[in-house]
C-alpha cells in the first residue's frame, strides 16, 4: 500500500462525514451542547402522574370482574365457539351417551359457576407436579366441588365432564382481545404521565403459525401490550390494551404502535401522555404513525435502523459512559447515543452504544446547579419499568395445567391463559386502587378465592 492510500481513505471518510453533516443540518438537526443548554421534559402536574379511573368505578371485586368480562362478551365467546363447531359443547355422559351443555343455549348461571371454579384453580396455583395424581386437573375440580358444596347449601355443582369441556373450549382467544381491551379502557378517565408499550413472549412450542423466537432462544406466542401506572405502589400496574398477531398473519411493530396511539388518543389528557417503548418498535413506519397521531414518545432506537444518526454520533461516543445528542428545533425531536454497560445474568459485561429517541424534550438555556444526567436516556430508563413490573407479577399467576384438547389446539388455550391472567391482575389492581388498599393487604391467592366464592354465590341468585 502506498503512503498516499491511507490519506485518500481518510479524505473519503471526511467527505462522507461532511455530506452527512450537511444533510442533517438541512433537516434541522444540530449538535446539543450540554454546557449551554438542557434537554428537559415539560412540567407535569403531580395530579397527572397516574391513571385516573372514572368516578363510578365498581368497588367490589366481582363487579369489577364482570365489568371487564361482561355477560355480553361471555355470550359472544359462547356463540363464537358454536359458529366454529356446532358440536363444540358436546360431552360424553357417564352412561356413554352424547349430551350437549344446556342444549347449546347460553346460560349465564352455568358460565358463572365455571368461572368460579376457573378463578379458584388459578388462585390456588397448584401445579401438576404438586398433585400426586394421574389427573391433576380432575383433582382440582373435585377440590372445588367439595369447597363450594360446603360453602353453599344445594350448590348444584356442574358435572366434571361439563366443567372439563368448558375449561378446554370456553376460551378468551385473541379474536376477543380488542373487546376485552375496550372493557379495560372504559374504566379510565385520564392517562398518567407515562404509558409503556412492550411485548410478552409466553412459552409455547406446539403447532402454530404464530410461534416466535427471541434472539436469546425461548420460543412462544408473542403478545403486544400497553400498560400504565395506577399509583406509586411498585406492584400496581394496569394493562389497558393487548393484542396478538392474527393467525398466520404477522402483525408489524408499526401496527402495534398504531393500536397504542389510538388507545392513547381515546383518553387524551389536557397534558400530554408519553409512550415509552424499547428499541424493537421505532422504525420509519412506526415513527410516521406517532407523528400522524401526534403522540409523544421516548423510545429506544436500533442503531441498524437509523444509520444517519448512528454514523454521525458514533465518532463522539468512544468510551463507556460517554454520550452525545442531536436536537431538531424544527420538529422538537432528539436523538441521544449513550455508551452503556449492561450486566447479563452472569458476570459477563456487555458494552454497546444505545440510541434513545424523543419528541417531547424541550431545549432550554442551562441553569446553574442542574444535576449531571444523560438527557432523554435517564428519563427513558426511569419510565420503562411499567410493563416489566406488570409482566414480572404475572409470571407465577398463569393457569397451572395444560391447555387445549384433542379437538382444540393448545395455542388457543395459551391465548386464554395470557388473557385470563391479565384480567385477574387488572381486577385486583383496580380493586386495590378504588378501595385505597396496598398489595400487601391481600395476596393474589386470597383475592382469587374471595372472588371465586362471590362468583358462585352470584350464580346461585340466578333462577
Amino acid at each position: 500500500m502506498s503512503l498516499s492510500q491511507p490519506s485518500a481513505v481518510r479524505g473519503r471518510e471526511r467527505t462522507r462525514a461532511e455530506t452527512l453533516r450537511k444533510k442533517l443540518d438541512d433537516e434541522g438537526w444540530q449538535l446539543y451542547d450540554p454546557k449551554e443548554d438542557s434537554l428537559v421534559l415539560p412540567h407535569f402536574s403531580r395530579h397527572n402522574l397516574y391513571i385516573r379511573l372514572i368516578c363510578d368505578t365498581p368497588k367490589d371485586n366481582i363487579d369489577i370482574f364482570l365489568h371487564f368480562l361482561s355477560q355480553d362478551l361471555l355470550q359472544t365467546i359462547w356463540n363464537g365457539q358454536i359458529e366454529d363447531d356446532l358440536h363444540v359443547w358436546e360431552y360424553d355422559s357417564s352412561d356413554g351417551t352424547k349430551r350437549t351443555i344446556n342444549s347449546n343455549e347460553f346460560k349465564f348461571k352455568t358460565i358463572l359457576k365455571f368461572l368460579a371454579v376457573n378463578v379458584r384453580i388459578q388462585g390456588l396455583q397448584i401445579p401438576q407436579k404438586g398433585l400426586k395424581t394421574e389427573y391433576p386437573l380432575r383433582a382440582n375440580i373435585h377440590e372445588a366441588k367439595d369447597h363450594f358444596e360446603q360453602l353453599i347449601e344445594n350448590a348444584e355443582f356442574p358435572g366434571h365432564k361439563i366443567l372439563s369441556r368448558l375449561i378446554s373450549r370456553f376460551l378468551l382467544e385473541s379474536r376477543y382481545y380488542e373487546q376485552l381491551s375496550q372493557k379495560f379502557i372504559s374504566l379510565v378517565e385520564k392517562l398518567g404521565e407515562y404509558v409503556a408499550g412492550d411485548e410478552k413472549l409466553l412459552p409455547f412450542s406446539g403447532q402454530s403459525g404464530n410461534v416466535r423466537k427471541k434472539s436469546d432462544g425461548p420460543v412462544g406466542l408473542w403478545y403486544y401490550e400497553l400498560s400504565g401506572l395506577l399509583s406509586k405502589d411498585a406492584n400496581l400496574r394496569y394493562m389497558m390494551h393487548k393484542s396478538e398477531k392474527e393467525r398466520d398473519v404477522i402483525m408489524s411493530t408499526a401496527e402495534a404502535v398504531g393500536k397504542w396511539c389510538i388507545c392513547i388518543k381515546s383518553k387524551e389528557n389536557t397534558l400530554c401522555t408519553i409512550l415509552v417503548m424499547d428499541q424493537y418498535y421505532p422504525s420509519i413506519d412506526s415513527l410516521a404513525k406517532l407523528d400522524r397521531y401526534d403522540v409523544k414518545y421516548i423510545a429506544g432506537g436500533n442503531t441498524g435502523r437509523f444509520q444517519d444518526w448512528t454514523n454521525f454520533l458514533t465518532p463522539y461516543v468512544t468510551n463507556v459512559g460517554k454520550w452525545k445528542a442531536i436536537h431538531n428545533r424544527l420538529t422538537n425531536k432528539t436523538c441521544v447515543m449513550y455508551y452503556q454497560r449492561n450486566d447479563t445474568s452472569g458476570n459477563k459485561k456487555i458494552q454497546k452504544r444505545q440510541l434513545v429517541l424523543s419528541n417531547v424534550h424541550r431545549s432550554r438555556v442551562k441553569q446553574r446547579g442542574e444535576p449531571k444526567i444523560v438527557p432523554v436516556y435517564d428519563d427513558y430508563a426511569k419510565a420503562y419499568n411499567v410493563c416489566d413490573k406488570f409482566n414480572q407479577s404475572l409470571s407465577k399467576r398463569y393457569w397451572p395445567h395444560k391447555h387445549g384438547s384433542k379437538d382444540c389446539p393448545g395455542e388457543y388455550g395459551q391465548q386464554d391463559n395470557f388473557a385470563f391472567s391479565v384480567l385477574l391482575q387488572n381486577v385486583r389492581n383496580v380493586w386495590l386502587m378504588v378501595n385505597k388498599k396496598e398489595g400487601k393487604d391481600i395476596s393474589h391467592k386470597d383475592f382469587c378465592i374471595d372472588l371465586s366464592n362471590k362468583l358462585y354465590h352470584r350464580a346461585m341468585l340466578i333462577m
